[in-house]
């Protein structure tokens, strides 16, 4: 599908990945139809985060939020970053405008709370193969002097990266090509991000137990009790839309209504009903999944 530049829109570009913490994103391109969504995330950063992005906390909102979506993919590419996935919070951007010929200029901001897990320098990667693959050899960006965050985020792309004091202002340049140290800077990223994710799933704060059966002979059943029997120190909150308790636990109608944060959520449901269930445990939070159910490819098509 296209848009209004005549270019198609690059489904190409869309990912899930992994933060520094552990927890995912979905990054993907902007479309013109994503004004309201940009409005909204430049009202919720900080004057302080506007201003070093934006050298002013005084921003018109809506007409800034229209230029940074005029894109046609090629000439101009924002990508949007989501937190839980595409119906998730966005919690930072990047866009490269072409400038002259082969290069073009750069931005990114991110949202106070994420600062710090990575985003910077997987927009920089993903905005610098786009680029690449469009003509544009070189990137520049203007970063106010006190912006240290930002001018650390460059130095540890792994790009090798060219910054000059100006009157006011650091000029920072990088090539859009990947070097070998470039490649080898974002498999370690990756790596300490695939570590984090699976320290949360092997040693969880707090468990909650999906389809929980006060019926001792049943899966569910056996499972929430082996879980309470364990040396586990955490919290284990079984949910059961038709029981008030569980082995003496009370039970919760939904994983959403679960006070507090879930890391880990064993899923004991039929097949038809788990995907449901994914989605009401991404949107509570939780960061992985443990899915003991049948009816899937072991069975029929």
């Amino acid at each position: 599908m296209g848009d209004m530049s005549g270019h198609a829109f690059p489904e190409h570009l869309v990912s899930d990945v992994a933060l520094r913490d552990g927890s995912t994103a979905r990054v993907r391109p902007a479309r013109p139809s994503d004004a309201i969504i940009v409005e909204d995330y430049l009202i919720g950063l900080s004057p302080e985060t506007r201003r070093l992005r934006f050298w002013s906390q005084a921003i018109d909102v809506r007409a800034l939020a229209r230029s940074i979506v005029d894109v046609d993919y090629v000439d101009h590419l924002t990508l949007l970053v989501f937190h839980g996935g595409e119906e998730g919070r966005m919690i930072g951007g990047a866009q490269y405008i072409r400038m002259t010929g082969k290069r073009a200029e750069l931005g990114i901001s991110v949202t106070d709370e994420y600062q710090g897990h990575g985003i910077g320098s997987i927009l920089i990667g993903q905005l610098a193969q786009a680029g690449a693959a469009n003509g544009v050899a070189t990137f520049v960006a203007e970063v106010l002097p006190e912006n240290h965050g930002m001018i650390d985020v460059f130095r540890a792309s792994g790009f090798p990266v060219s910054i000059r004091a100006l009157q006011g202002t650091i000029e920072i340049e990088l090539p859009t090509d990947l070097t070998g140290e470039t490649v080898e800077r974002f498999e370690e990223r990756e790596t300490q991000a695939a570590v984090s994710a699976m320290r949360t799933l092997l040693s969880p704060r707090s468990i909650g137990v999906i389809g929980a059966s006060r019926d001792s002979s049943t899966i569910g059943g056996r499972l929430f009790h082996n879980l309470l029997t364990t040396e586990f120190e955490g919290a284990v909150h079984p949910v059961n839309p038709k029981a008030k308790t569980v082995h003496g636990v009370p039970a919760y109608k939904s994983i959403a209504d679960v006070p507090g944060e879930v890391d880990v959520a064993f899923v004991v449901v039929p097949a038809p009903a788990v995907c449901s269930v994914a989605r009401e445990s991404g949107e509570k939070g939780v960061r992985g999944l443990v899915v003991i159910s049948a009816g899937f490819g072991e069975v029929g098509g």
